[in-house]
C-alpha cells in the first residue's frame, strides 16, 4: 500500500511492481486439511502451532489484492491477478472467490463442476 501511496517512498519496489502481473498460489490439496469457518482466529490473533488451510491463506490473499487492486487502479497503476492452483486432488470450492478470478490450472475438476459453475468467467487451461 505505502508504495502504492507514494512510490517514491521506495522508487524500485514501485518499478518492480509494474512487472508483476500476478500472484500465483500452490498447495499439496492431496492432504486433507479443515475448511475454513467463522471460528478461525484472524491473521492478527494466529497463535496454532499449525498453518491455517489453504483456503484460509486464499481468503486473505484474495480480500487484500481486492482493496489493493482498486486503490492501485484509482492510482492509474497497473493490477494483479490472483491465481490460486487447482489441482487434480481436494477441494474446488475456494476456487469461486471472484467473478474476474483466472484459474490457470484445473486437474481432475470434473469431480466437482458445481464449483465452476459460480465463477462463470473462470479461464481454464
Amino acid at each position: 500500500m505505502q508504495v502504492t501511496q507514494d512510490p517514491a517512498s521506495h522508487p524500485n519496489l514501485h518499478l518492480f511492481l509494474k512487472q508483476v502481473v500476478g500472484f500465483d498460489m500452490v498447495d499439496d490439496e492431496s492432504r486433507p486439511e479443515r475448511r475454513p469457518n467463522k471460528h478461525m482466529r484472524t491473521p492478527k490473533e494466529w497463535d496454532n502451532a499449525h498453518n491455517p488451510a489453504y483456503g484460509y491463506y486464499a481468503y486473505y490473499i484474495w480480500a487484500n489484492l481486492f482493496v489493493l487492486n482498486k486503490f492501485r487502479e484509482s492510482k492509474g497503476y497497473s493490477t494483479f491477478y490472483f491465481r490460486p492452483h487447482a489441482g487434480e486432488a481436494g477441494a474446488c470450492v475456494w476456487l469461486c472467490f471472484d467473478e474476474s478470478a483466472r484459474v490457470e490450472s484445473i486437474l481432475g475438476v470434473e469431480r466437482d463442476v458445481s464449483a465452476l459453475r459460480h465463477s462463470s468467467s473462470a479461464t481454464v487451461s
